[in-house]
């Protein structure tokens, strides 16, 4: 209880600074792999694709991209295009900053001895469109992550209990630490330490953004409820 309710009095602050709020920009992106993927940019080692931009009207035009694998158990076929937040706490054990989540793409960091699975249902659960995996070191540049999967098999979590894997809907790609480094720069992030957590990365966001989205999760709660 204590995480969050401090959790929440950082974000009013950011809200609150008008003078980094303004600056503020949402990193967009577009999520690749499989028959979605244009044949111009599919990938031969059937590694998945992540355009991203800032203040640009469309990432897959515009954007920069890194390569990631895809779950080998989950969504194989995809092309998501959303905003980007970054998990709160940022290894995602559990989601302290849902309402940023919903309708966007999640970044997350890999470790802290939580499933890779876990993450993506924890992201799923607080109405995410797909997430992003940031590698803590233990994948190489070229995506060799040992037992946790490579680009020559194709994908990530080849070992995992396929039980869990039926639970995921939505897509989830594991990038290198280099390629979630490149990311974070161009984000609206800022560092905090919050209690029992230590530093973690909080977004940046516009207040009007944040509104909208609690807008449109009581809109999907009250049709819920209609059922």
């Amino acid at each position: 209880m204590l995480e969050r309710i401090v959790f929440y009095l950082l974000a009013l602050s950011l809200f609150l600074d008008r003078s980094t709020a303004e600056m503020s920009t949402e990193l967009k992106a577009t999520m690749l792999h499989g028959n979605k993927v244009d044949k111009r940019y599919r990938s031969k080692s059937q590694l998945a694709r992540i355009e991203f931009c800032t203040q640009c009207e469309h990432s897959l035009d515009e954007g920069s991209f890194v390569h990631g694998l895809s779950a080998l158990q989950g969504v194989r076929d995809y092309h998501i295009n959303a905003s980007v937040v970054y998990a709160v706490p940022n290894d995602l054990q559990k989601s302290l900053n849902s309402e940023e989540m919903f309708g966007r793409i999640v970044m997350c960091d890999r470790g802290n001895d939580i499933p890779l699975v876990q993450k993506i249902i924890n992201a799923q659960s607080a109405g995410a469109l797909g997430i992003i995996i940031v590698d803590n070191g233990q994948c190489s540049v070229e995506l060799e992550c040992g037992r946790a999967g490579s680009a020559r098999i194709g994908g990530f979590a080849p070992r995992d209990d396929p039980q869990m894997w039926k639970k995921v809907h939505i897509p989830a790609v594991l990038i290198s630490s280099e390629s979630g480094s490149r990311m974070r720069r161009i984000m609206p992030l800022e560092r905090r330490e919050l209690p029992n957590l230590g530093s973690q990365y909080l977004n940046r966001l516009p207040e009007t953004s944040t509104k909208n989205r609690r807008r449109h999760q009581k809109n999907r709660r009250e049709e819920t409820n209609e059922l």
